[in-house]
């Protein structure tokens, strides 16, 4: 009679393999989507502040260019003393 420390050892490795689907059964090609998309917002949001302006008579750091896929609008305030633009990546 075999039990399930058995039928581990008899699969190889002891590991399932991944079969690439999800719950519902179908193939799931949502985390690599994301990464890229991710990897876009998070370049996008480095040339905003490298582009930006520091105001230093009012303590502002405001946009000089402008970013639908952030939503960014040239000359909006990113930082000042008492705001900062808080971005969903």
């Amino acid at each position: 009679m075999r039990n399930a420390s058995d039928l581990v050892l008899a699969h190889g490795n002891g590991r399932i393999p991944p079969t690439g689907k999800n719950r519902s059964g179908r193939k799931s090609h949502g985390r690599r989507g994301r990464s890229k998309l991710q990897q876009l917002k998070q370049e996008e949001l480095k040339e905003i502040f490298n582009s930006a302006f520091l105001d230093r008579e009012q303590a502002e750091v405001v946009s000089l260019t402008e970013s639908r896929l952030l939503d960014v609008d040239r000359g909006e305030v990113l930082r000042n003393s008492r705001y900062v633009r808080a971005f969903n990546l």
